[in-house]
């Protein structure tokens, strides 16, 4: 496929999943993320398959005490609900159990997947404190795009004066190519602000 088409098609998609979110406004609902799931997949599950992109993966670490608030901020980010990630070992020094939940991840694809792409590359990062863009080592030798967000505040969907946990995230973004120069060129078609060339 011609790299402008790609580029053109992409920055569609984006746009759709955009004017979508924005006309429902912030999530209030279990249903109102599902419709809105629905009608992004509808439109875009075509063109997510020439994305380049395998997967989004957003995770959060977690503790017993805060799993619910974070469960239902993370499901407000992501317009998903959230899967238990568990410990496979104990470790006293941690005080950790064998089963214990010790964080919450989701996997994004498709509709879902280009409504939060939407919002991560033009309106949360633009909101990170100093943002200079992403650094290169943020892309492992697999071509993953691992990005940390300290302040999940910084989401449009969440009201800093309204929520009762303090969490960070991590997104994993995963390509479908497993060369990093070849994911390297699918983040630059998809407007990642990716800082190619160290300053100095």
């Amino acid at each position: 496929m011609n790299k402008n088409y790609l580029l053109i098609v992409i920055s569609a998609i984006i746009i759709i999943g955009g004017l979508l979110l924005w006309q429902r406004g912030r999530f209030a609902s279990e249903t109102e993320l599902n419709e809105v799931s629905q009608e992004l997949e509808a439109v875009s599950s075509q063109d997510w398959e020439d994305s380049g992109l395998e997967e989004l993966s957003p995770n959060a670490s977690t503790s017993t005490s805060s799993d619910s608030e974070i469960t239902k901020e993370l499901a407000m980010m992501t317009g998903q609900k959230c899967e238990t990630i568990k410990s496979k070992k104990s470790i006293s020094g941690f005080k950790l159990r064998v089963g214990q939940v010790i964080g919450l991840k989701t996997t994004l694809r498709r509709g879902r997947a280009v409504d939060f792409l939407q919002r991560l590359i033009n309106m949360v990062l633009p909101r990170v404190k100093d943002f200079r863009g992403l650094k290169l080592t943020a892309i492992d030798k697999s071509g993953v795009l691992n990005i940390g967000i300290k302040d999940k505040s910084i989401f449009p969907e969440i009201v800093p004066e309204e929520s009762k946990v303090s969490f960070g995230l991590e997104i994993s973004v995963v390509p479908k190519t497993r060369k990093r120069e070849e994911a390297l060129e699918v983040y630059s078609l998809l407007k990642f602000p990716i800082i190619k060339k160290k300053n100095g």
